[in-house]
């Protein structure tokens, strides 16, 4: 081995190096000697798999992969580049400092070199979007695909190709974003593609960059070229490079694991936080803002309610134990109480939560028993189920209803206590009343105005507190900035999107948003828009685990702000030009979280509201972004309320093509035939809606998502009555809406409200 500057090299590896692979790095064999393709292995197979002639096209694999191009390519280099087992030397890596892990491989032998230890999990940028500060997470960037993502478009070819779109440009300036002024390690990587040359060039010309290259000894004249940039050079194989560290690099500290889980750093970041160490809030930020934080739970600011306590009882007999409530509640207030409250040695509280962490919290844990508080489950349910299924794992976690009911089924095999949290009694809602500091609440304590009204936090706040956040005062602030400064308001915008979304405003997304040229300016548009809130006392608020994203705390504005920006005239066009320049301009890798952003962030109904027409402009280029059949679902059910049924049609059945056994995206084909046939009253309208209802039907039988499908059923049974003076399908609605509120599936208030209306009809069916 050959190492320019080795022990700078040494240093890095564990003060902190991103990490840039090619094949050449996957090339260990397993421990049963099994090893992955080279190229031309890979062309030999593909000639014989797909009926391409050898002696035509040689070892040119960039042209093969073009010709057999399709599903039939994508499932084979599945197959082909899955592993079970990996070589040992790859565990290695568990002892280097890894800022990130950029690859052109497809394999995902990275995934299990990382699951094999205690110290990182990965977070793919093109799966769960950006990345948070953390040192047990280490960002992946997948450069042609990875194996482990269905949704992730596996491919050969030269670095010029893969920038030729945007997706891939993006991805490509991402990576070089993220190996600026840090160190980087290229290894295993040809260089074949003057695509990463250039990158080379680009991150040397930033200044100072610690760049090491491994070439083979063979590779003289890549050695000169690589040196004569100023990069340095490792002269060895895989093999030797991997031997060097292991006599090189020293085991971290961080990655031994402690039956007292208080000496595991790997788990610092979930612990209960004591007093001292989180920001201060006034008191009433809880009960004016809707402020859901530690501090107020901290120093019993927040009113303790029965749930917590009714809680407990439940989770002292049961496993796993899941609190089901519709936004604004009090479900995450109770969680944060029940974590305090609950005597266990170890307990840790999870928020935005993903498989990964999953995975990382069960290593550290090995077989100690523990106590996991999950906040917002339902946003990834395989997640929360690989802990409540773990044997030494209790888990007390929250869920919002309407999220949960259309996914609850994959825990159909999981031991788990639900607990719905109903409306406030006036009892109840008296109690809290008296808990509310006298100098902001109302002097007389007002509750429902009629038994049918829903009551809970928020009809609370609204009715008994003092200058509550209401939807009038929002809206005249918002048309205040937006009069004062178009850029403070686009700030407020973006930030209350993101974070309405399940993501969060980053100094990146203003970055491309704005065009900005320094940090400076990413604060100056926060502190612009803050400053114009804060007659509110409302603002757009770093994070506090990392201080490069910012969120909008209160709950109780940004209800009304979203409210707001799609109702008043001017305000919607504001946002509706943010939202479009948003796409525009700011690639999907840098957005937090975004694997749970897409599933709302993308609305039909959002769309149709703001954009009307022009939304089939957004989806074309959403669609050619990032081409999936849940993007096309979309635009149907757009397409539909612009009454474009034709092109509707024609975008539901290339998404049931791409996904034919989807009940949802079926679901969806049968509101758009109702919606086609609704204002058709002679015999065909009427035989189209019966179509939608066996359609429905279908749904309903087949899918374990029972709730979903019995909603839409029920609402467009009414609406067949109504219409065509047809009974026919009133019945088997009100049975399985009893069905699913019988099982406690049906804690939606509009259920219920099917369940009365349809008890009505039949009432008043057996009348006459």
């Amino acid at each position: 081995m050959q190492i320019d500057r080795e022990d700078l090299l040494k240093e890095k590896l564990l003060t902190g190096i991103n990490l840039f692979t090619g094949a050449g790095f996957s090339c260990l064999p397993n421990e049963d000697g099994v090893s992955l393709p080279v190229v031309s292995e890979l062309c030999v197979e593909l000639c014989k798999k797909f009926n391409l002639p050898h002696d035509t096209f040689g070892n040119d694999l960039e042209a093969l992969c073009a010709l057999a191009d399709g599903n039939e390519l994508q499932e084979f280099l599945r197959q082909k580049f899955h592993v079970d087992k990996i070589n040992s030397k790859y565990l290695l890596l568990n002892k280097i400092n890894l800022l990130s892990y950029i690859t052109t491989n497809i394999d995902n032998i990275i995934h299990l070199a990382v699951e094999a230890d205690t110290r990182y999990y990965l977070n793919s940028i093109t799966y769960y979007g950006a990345a948070r500060k953390s040192q047990a997470e280490i960002c992946y960037i997948p450069l042609h695909g990875e194996v482990t993502n269905n949704e992730s478009k596996l491919y050969f070819g030269k670095f010029e190709l893969a920038i030729a779109d945007r997706a891939n440009s993006d991805l490509f300036q991402t990576a070089t974003v993220k190996m600026k002024n840090s160190p980087v390690l290229f290894w295993g990587y040809g260089f074949h593609d003057s695509g990463v040359l250039k990158m080379v060039q680009k991150l040397m010309s930033y200044g100072t960059q610690d760049i090491w290259i491994q070439c083979m000894p063979s590779d003289d004249k890549q050695i000169k070229l690589f040196k004569g940039l100023g990069c340095n050079i490792i002269v060895g194989d895989t093999n030797e490079l991997f031997d060097w560290i292991a006599s090189n690099v020293k085991e971290s500290e961080n990655t031994s694991t402690s039956a007292d889980i208080k000496d595991n750093q790997n788990l610092k970041r979930y612990f209960i936080p004591s007093i001292n160490q989180v920001p201060a809030v006034p008191a009433n930020d809880f009960y004016i803002k809707g402020f859901t934080q530690w501090y107020s739970v901290l120093t019993k600011q927040a009113v303790e309610l029965d749930i917590v306590n009714d809680v407990y009882n439940k989770h002292l007999k049961n496993k796993n134990v899941i609190i089901v409530g519709t936004d604004f509640s009090g479900k995450s207030t109770a969680l944060m109480q029940l974590a305090l409250k609950i005597n266990h040695k170890n307990k840790l509280f999870v928020k935005d939560l993903n498989l990964e962490k999953s995975k990382h919290i069960l290593k550290n844990l090995a077989e100690t028993e523990a106590v996991v508080f999950v906040d917002n489950c339902e946003e990834d349910l395989m997640a929360y189920k690989l802990l409540a299924e773990s044997s030494n794992i209790l888990t007390i976690a929250t869920a919002t209803d309407y999220t949960y009911e259309a996914s609850k089924h994959l825990l159909e095999d999981i031991p788990v206590q639900h607990f719905y949290i109903e409306d406030f009694t006036q009892e109840q809602a008296r109690r809290f009343y008296n808990a509310i500091d006298s100098k902001i609440r109302k002097s007389t304590f007002n509750y429902k105005d009629s038994e049918s009204e829903k009551f809970s936090i928020l009809e609370m706040m609204l009715k008994n507190i003092s200058n509550p956040l209401g939807m009038e005062r929002i809206k005249n602030l918002l048309l205040k900035i937006l009069d004062r400064s178009s850029q403070a308001f686009e700030t407020v915008a973006l930030s209350c999107y993101l974070s309405g979304n399940n993501s969060a405003l980053s100094t990146d997304i203003l970055f491309s948003y704005f065009d900005c040229h320094s940090y400076e300016e990413t604060q100056r548009y926060v502190n612009e828009a803050n400053g114009l809130m804060r007659e509110l006392h409302v603002s757009v608020d770093s994070c506090d685990d990392d201080q490069d994203y910012y969120d909008i705390r209160s709950k109780l504005f940004l209800y009304h702000c979203k409210k707001s920006l799609t109702e008043d005239a001017r305000l919607k066009q504001a946002y509706s030009n943010v939202i479009n320049n948003f796409f525009e301009r700011v690639p999907c890798f840098k957005i937090y979280r975004y694997n749970l952003f897409k599933r709302s962030a993308y609305d039909a109904k959002l769309f149709y509201l703001l954009f009307k027409d022009k939304a089939n402009e957004i989806y074309d280029k959403l669609y050619d972004y990032e081409p999936n059949p849940y993007t096309l679902q979309q635009w149907a059910l757009c397409r539909a309320y612009l009454k474009q049924f034709k092109e509707a049609f024609s975008d539901i059945d290339k998404a049931l093509r791409q996904k034919p056994n989807n009940f949802s995206i079926k679901n969806t084909s049968a509101i758009i035939l109702f919606e086609a046939n609704r204002g058709e009253y002679n015999d065909t309208g009427k035989q189209k809606r019966i179509e939608a209802m066996d359609i429905l039907s279908e749904c309903y039988k087949n899918d374990k998502r029972k709730t979903y499908h019995a909603n839409r059923f029920a609402e467009f049974a009414i609406e067949i009555f109504e219409i065509d003076q047809d009974p026919q399908f009133i019945e088997q609605a009100k049975k399985w809406i009893d069905e699913v509120l019988a099982n406690n599936e049906g804690t939606l208030g509009y259920t219920k409200k099917y369940q009365r209306k349809l008890k009505e009809i039949l009432n008043d069916i057996c009348k006459k």
